[in-house]
């Protein structure tokens, strides 16, 4: 009974982590990419010695990201060599969209210094 509740429970989790493409991988790469740019403002924030708006937000942020993560990962239960690929597409492109968004940030910060 226990178990078929935690099954049934698990099955409408699933359900809800993506809608839109019921496809959880994408997702989980996503938030692993998400994650590991949390920890990079951290490492920022220490190698630079000063502190950064990003640190207080990715030091709160993180220890429910990775509960999250770990959560994810067991419910899923795609084998680790898939979850990593996405975890590296995830990473790709979260790289991508930070160039794009610095590169607009520039031109709008041009845009309004003159």
């Amino acid at each position: 009974s226990t178990l078929m509740r935690s099954s049934a429970a698990s099955d409408v989790y699933k359900r809800q982590i993506s809608r839109c493409t019921d496809f959880y991988c994408l997702w989980l790469g996503g938030l692993i990419a998400f994650t590991f740019h949390l920890v990079v403002h951290i490492i920022q924030s220490v190698v630079i010695r000063k502190y950064i708006p990003a640190f207080v937000t990715s030091i709160l942020v993180l220890p429910l990201s990775l509960l999250l993560i770990i959560n994810s990962i067991k419910i899923i239960g795609s084998p680790t060599n898939v979850i990593i690929a996405f975890s590296i597409v995830g990473i790709v492109i979260v790289f991508v969209n930070l160039k794009i968004a610095h590169m607009l940030m520039n031109k709008v910060s041009g845009f309004f210094r003159k």
